[in-house]
């Protein structure tokens, strides 16, 4: 098993703005899934995938489980 750990991500930025804005929420999240994205495709030696996997765009549920 390999294990990478990245820096922190600092969302001091949005601390404010998360509660009252969804929006914020959906930009820290976006930030982070892309430092999780940038230590996979080091850790795989590929580049990640030019779009993040949508699960709702192929019939899943957010959980990725495909529906019965």
């Amino acid at each position: 098993m390999t294990v990478i750990v990245g820096d922190p991500v600092d969302l001091s930025a949005y601390r404010q703005q998360a509660h009252a804005q969804p929006a914020a929420l959906a930009r820290a999240t976006t930030l982070v899934m892309d430092r999780i994205a940038a230590l996979l495709s080091q850790l795989r030696g590929i580049p990640a995938p030019p779009e993040r996997w949508n699960p709702a765009a192929h019939g899943q549920k957010e959980t990725g489980r495909l529906e019965p």
